[in-house]
């Protein structure tokens, strides 16, 4: 049991007393974020265990312990779980790397456990156990039609302006309008509506840095497969927990005909051919549709189509393998994407700096209703760690070569 009798615990020793003993660290082995474990999240009856234990204790306790393993997680370096694995006989670098994830998702736990939104509605925890295992869920109706109406009149009237090198540049995607431009926009990510929705899912501590207005014009190409995170040289990538949310709010209904979703379900955790035969993402070549024989534009036997009416939300792992039929319809299809990353407290501190750098202060923000803005500067990421931030990289190593490296040190 947690000792929280005395003063706050220092961070690493709560994190050593957490597996402390042999059995439950050896169950946080078997469970932990491993792609392809037949375990869910919320199943993880050690975390609970302890968590059940840590609610039992008076608030004020209850505080100062979920603070201290949030610090642990933030601030323990991977040496710190390499020599925690050592210290039981485990040196391999498969194991160091679940240690490191069960403790991130110890956390996880205890905001689902906490969550009232996720107690109170089973339809939501299946959405979120969908999020995880699948990468990516639909929050039917979560906008109003006259919140749908305002947001579409304010992107029609900025793509109807786009310049024509614009739209030959962005054939394949249509348009990548960044929402800094449009209020009405950044309206929907600071809105209380919205992230009541996101936090029905047990997630909190939500931070945005940005989002696009992507519309594909009618009789366009599909837009190609691709994933969108940007951290894969950091462990915590190849764990079940996400770091980096898509949340498209789409102004018209979709299907098939009109460029509707599809999704590689399972391959932000799992590995897919399709890691191996895709190139680079967002290319020039990719966004113009230069060449539509290519693997990014094929069909794929494992694809899910995500067809949506307008006002449904689409909640999706950044890690995610995506990408969107061709539009032969005879209108335009309209979806704001805008990126969201949960638990950011709880991240390893590396990542925390990632997040922060994708926040941009545009000047155009400078000219929105002054509530309107600060509703966003309050979900911005702050970092004042000591870790220089995780560098951006899309290239995506396997697990094996992943961990390889890793243990070679390279």
């Amino acid at each position: 049991m947690l000792d929280t009798s005395h003063d706050p615990p220092d961070p690493s020793s709560v994190v050593k007393q957490l597996f402390e003993p042999l059995h439950l660290f050896q169950k946080a082995l078997k469970l932990s974020a491993i792609p392809g474990s037949p375990h869910r999240v919320h199943d993880d009856i050690p975390s609970l265990k302890i968590i059940r234990q840590v609610r039992r204790r008076p608030p004020l306790v209850q505080i100062v312990v979920s603070d201290a393993v949030r610090r642990a997680r933030r601030k323990a370096s991977f040496s710190f779980f390499k020599g925690l694995a050592s210290s039981r006989g485990l040196t391999d670098i498969e194991s160091v790397i679940k240690l490191e994830g069960y403790a991130s998702q110890l956390i996880f736990t205890y905001n689902l456990v906490t969550s009232q939104h996720q107690l109170k509605d089973p339809a939501m925890a299946n959405l979120r156990t969908q999020l995880l295992d699948e990468g990516y869920c639909v929050i039917r109706g979560a906008l109003s039609s006259a919140w749908i109406t305002r947001l579409r009149n304010a992107t029609d009237m900025l793509l109807d302006a786009m310049p024509k090198h614009e739209q030959s540049d962005q054939r394949s995607t249509g348009s990548m309008i960044e929402t800094f431009k449009c209020e009405t926009c950044g309206k929907l990510a600071g809105h209380p509506d919205l992230h009541q929705a996101l936090e029905g899912l047990g997630f909190s501590d939500w931070r945005y840095t940005s989002g696009y207005i992507i519309s594909k014009p009618a009789h366009s190409p599909p837009l190609f497969w691709h994933f969108d995170w940007g951290g894969w040289n950091h462990p915590f990538s190849y764990g079940k927990m996400p770091v980096q949310l898509f949340i498209m709010a789409y102004l018209v209904d979709t299907n098939p005909h009109n460029g509707c979703l599809r999704v590689i379900p399972k391959s932000h955790i799992q590995e897919h051919r399709l890691h191996q035969s895709m190139g680079r993402a967002h290319t020039d070549e990719l966004r113009r549709a230069s060449d539509l024989s290519s693997i990014e534009f094929q069909a794929d036997p494992d694809e899910a189509e995500v067809a949506v009416q307008a006002g449904d939300l689409v909640i999706g792992d950044a890690r995610l393998i995506h990408g969107a039929h061709a539009n032969r319809s005879n209108d335009r299809r309209t979806v704001i994407t805008l990126w969201f990353f949960p638990n950011y407290g709880s991240l390893p501190e590396s990542i925390q700096g990632y997040v922060a750098c994708r926040f941009r202060d545009e000047p155009e923000m400078a000219a929105w209703n002054p509530q309107v803005r600060q509703r966003l500067y309050d979900l911005r990421p702050v970092y004042n760690g000591k870790k220089e931030p995780l560098p951006f990289s899309r290239e995506r190593l396997s697990r094996e070569a992943f961990f390889a490296q890793q243990e070679s040190g390279t």
